[in-house]
């Protein structure tokens, strides 16, 4: 087996859902934050640049709703 294969292995079963609609596996990987894996500067990309745009796409969409919910919560208990 590859180190590039090993490498991809690794963070699809870590972090893939196939579950999740909103994206590839490699879609998922690189939108990993788990910055402190030593796999992390290494991790899979999609392989075009319209996945890139999907998956950064994603997750502004789920930032800025975990973003509102948290600012919906300080304000219910203020």
């Amino acid at each position: 087996m590859s180190y590039r294969k090993a490498i991809n292995d690794k963070c699809k079963d870590c972090i893939f859902d196939p579950s999740n609609k909103h994206g590839t596996w490699r879609q998922q990987v690189y939108l990993c934050t788990v910055s402190s894996c030593p796999l992390w500067p290494i991790r899979p990309h999609p392989s075009t640049q319209n996945a890139i745009i999907q998956a950064d796409e994603y997750a502004k969409t789920v930032f800025l709703s975990d973003e509102k919910i948290s600012n919906d919560l300080k304000q219910m208990h203020s």
